[in-house]
């Protein structure tokens, strides 16, 4: 992905929203998967799903996957939300390496 401006200041965010079903294609939903993200804040949107700009801790609330559970456990608190353009930061970490940002787990 790239993008260009052309004679203005051009605000971008470019993002590949990627979905899996890591039982494979066709073999049923994702709602029993557990799902833990290493994020502990997360940046909320508008009323029309733009960033405003601050970043809110996730604990005790519907964002909060810190330790790993059923997505379902969640799943009407966020899902709108995490599907648009929520986004979840990251804990620190150096900057020069690589880390973890997820991990997904099925029992099936």
């Amino acid at each position: 992905m790239e993008a260009e401006a052309h004679n203005k200041v051009t605000p971008v965010n470019l993002a590949h929203h990627t979905y899996w079903n890591i039982r494979g294609q066709s073999s049923g939903g994702i709602l029993s998967h557990k799902i833990q993200i290493f994020g502990s804040r997360v940046t909320p949107v508008n009323d029309q799903l733009i960033p405003t700009g601050e970043t809110v801790i996730v604990k005790g609330t519907p964002y909060e996957f810190l330790e790993p559970q059923e997505i379902v456990s969640k799943i009407k608190g966020c899902l709108t939300d995490i599907t648009s353009t929520v986004c979840f930061t990251l804990r620190d970490s150096s900057h020069n390496h690589l880390r973890k940002a997820a991990a997904l787990h099925d029992s099936v």
